[in-house]
């Protein structure tokens, strides 16, 4: 049915600590006893602990405290949420600190946590796990700006093939050319990225691949852009950016001071304070690599580190489907029949075959329909009236991965039946093959469909002529404006 590594089905909640060199975040994740997964709390602290690293490279006792203190909230929270296992990792600021043995040893003292610290090449592999699990991109560029380090990495293919990290992030780029106004500061940030950039000897043989973000600075940007162009998708995640509105934000954030950055995005107070650095990083990758388009990912490091507990026993930690698992993990998480909901989308395959050359519709609309099949009754999860509604809701704001957000909304479209006529047409099929499944306990093994010149004759075995008749009687009108040809029901017994 779905070709992904195996799931290990336990009952238990798991937490992923990312302690940054700007902000620590804690992400709990659920995983269900049939397999489903969700992250089910979210928490940040913004210590800036890159600020913390003193002349002689050791992070000060005032810094290893705040992280102390950020590290215990977060177990405390952990906790109340009964988590059973925990994975926390320390990136650039703990690398490259002196100390960072003390640090290490400090923490797990003081909080019972247990801490890798990342080599750069790791934290650019998790990250490359979180995106690669939740996008179905083949080939592109990936960059996290962090606050003490930038990652970059090559995919190709969907295979991670290089990746560095540069001892520079957002923060310790606003602390070094912190002396310039803020327009001249912003664009020798950009200069000087650009610069240790080109010194990538792989990276300058790159170019026009789409360049995907993940981090604080990627975020911003998905806030800012879909703020002034009203985003119907409740989310960030696969924001796509045009280099040229990219240009256009980086020349706004370039002028503004940090109340006027605030503004922009909704940003909070850390996060304006260095954003203008963050930007010109990422402007420096895309104009380098001749990126048309830049992609926000909400998924990196943290559930990188997830996903690797998640297919710890499998032979590959990376999805062979993103789509199918995404919409499989869905049907899971909100306890929807899951034999029964293939059934139709069977079903509504053989509709679709069958009526190919009346609809015209090609490939791509058949896997929009079948997705929307199998989403369609998520939303009883919440309420059973009016549950397209909620369906509608949970696609554009829940965690429907791979998917683009354009996507996101044919499939809300499809299930709602609304818009242009493939749509509707599309929903009338999905509508038949529920009904032929629910009320007359059909499949593709007990169901025959003939498309004729005038009619279409759906043959079951199931039940008796009378009963398949009146099943579809109710649909026939609709079947006829959308097709322009009848519907019949025919029993196998008669």
């Amino acid at each position: 049915m779905i070709e992904n590594p195996e799931i290990v089905v336990l009952n238990m909640r798991v937490g992923i600590i990312d302690l940054g060199s700007n902000s620590a975040r804690l992400a709990v994740y659920e995983i269900n006893g049939n397999g489903g997964y969700r992250p089910c709390c979210r928490m940040k602290k913004n210590i800036q602990l890159a600020q913390y690293i003193d002349g002689q490279g050791n992070i000060s006792s005032s810094g290893i405290h705040q992280a102390v203190v950020s590290v215990q909230a977060f177990k405390n929270a952990g906790e109340l949420y009964h988590v059973e296992h925990w994975a926390a990792a320390g990136t650039a600021a703990i690398r490259l600190a002196k100390n960072r043995t003390e640090v290490m040893r400090v923490l797990e003292q003081e909080t019972g946590i247990c801490f890798r610290v990342l080599s750069g090449e790791e934290e650019a592999w998790y990250g490359y796990l979180g995106v690669i699990n939740t996008t179905e991109v083949k080939d592109a560029i990936l960059v996290d700006i962090g606050g003490a380090s930038t990652e970059i990495a090559h995919i190709r293919n969907r295979d991670f093939v290089n990746a560095i990290s540069l001892p520079y992030g957002a923060l310790t780029l606003s602390t070094k050319f912190a002396h310039l106004e803020t327009p001249s500061q912003t664009e020798a940030i950009f200069q000087f990225i650009k610069s240790e950039m080109f010194k990538i000897p792989w990276l300058n043989q790159l170019s026009n691949l789409p360049v995907i973000g993940t981090g604080g600075t990627a975020r911003a940007i998905g806030k800012i852009f879909n703020q002034t162009h009203q985003s119907k998708i409740n989310r960030v995640d696969g924001t796509v950016v045009p280099r040229a509105v990219l240009e256009q934000i980086y020349e706004k954030i370039k002028s503004k001071n940090v109340k006027e950055r605030k503004k922009l995005g909704k940003l909070s107070d850390s996060r304006a304070h260095i954003i203008h650095a963050g930007i010109a990083a990422i402007r420096a990758l895309t104009s380098l690599t001749f990126a048309d388009t830049f992609l926000v990912s909400g998924n990196g490091l943290r559930e990188g580190l997830f996903y690797e507990y998640l297919f710890r026993d499998s032979t590959s930690s990376i999805l062979h489907s993103v789509k199918e698992h995404s919409i499989h993990n869905l049907i899971r998480l909100f306890d929807i029949p899951i034999e029964a909901t293939y059934r139709v989308a069977d079903l509504a395959d053989q509709l679709f075959e069958q009526l190919a050359t009346i609809h015209e519709l090609n490939s791509k609309h058949r896997d929009l329909m079948r997705s929307a099949v199998l989403l369609e009754m998520i939303g009883t999860f919440v309420n059973v009236e009016h549950y397209k509604e909620h369906t509608d809701y949970l696609i554009r704001s829940s965690h429907l991965q791979g998917f683009s957000q354009e996507e996101m909304l044919d499939i809300s479209r499809v299930i709602i039946g609304n818009g242009q006529k493939p749509f509707k047409q599309l929903n009338l099929m999905m509508q038949l093959a529920k009904t032929l499944v629910y009320e007359a306990q059909a499949n593709n093994a007990n169901t025959t469909l003939h498309k004729g010149k005038n009619e279409l004759t759906i043959t079951c075995s199931t039940e008796s002529e009378y009963k398949l008749t009146g099943t579809l009687e109710s649909m026939s009108k609709d079947f006829f404006k959308q097709f322009g040809i009848g519907l019949r029901g025919v029993s196998a017994c008669h």
